[in-house]
């Protein structure tokens, strides 16, 4: 079974109330679970169709970040956060090049860490 668990790890940093919520026992960070055992997401339909579940799913599981509906402009870049890295995330996860083309016409990119080598000279 093809499924994704989608955790929003910057809303544990970007709320004190996650942060606290992360170091106490018996508290849970919101998460979801998206199937896509039913989608081909090597071809463009599928991959468009999983992006729309993980963006719904994103947008839920970030949702206590935006109490205001957006009324509370504090709250709106650690929401829009939230979501971005959630979604880069589970893109990540399934690494499937077509869903990875989808989310970088959405504005989802990898974030990439440079790596150096070190030679033997």
């Amino acid at each position: 079974m093809k499924n994704i668990a989608l955790i929003p790890a910057l809303a544990v940093l970007a709320v004190s109330h996650y942060a606290n919520a992360a170091t106490e026992p018996g508290l849970d960070i919101p998460s979801a679970t998206v199937h896509f055992a039913d989608l081909d997401v090597a071809q463009s339909s599928g991959a468009a169709t999983l992006y729309q579940r993980l963006e719904l799913a994103a947008t839920d599981v970030c949702r206590s970040l935006d109490g205001d509906h957006g009324r509370n402009l504090a709250l709106w870049k650690p929401y829009r956060d939230c979501i971005h890295s959630a979604l880069r995330n589970a893109v990540a996860s399934v690494n499937a090049p077509a869903l990875t083309a989808i989310a970088a016409a959405h504005g989802i990119r990898e974030t990439r860490v440079p790596v150096e080598l070190a030679s033997r000279n």
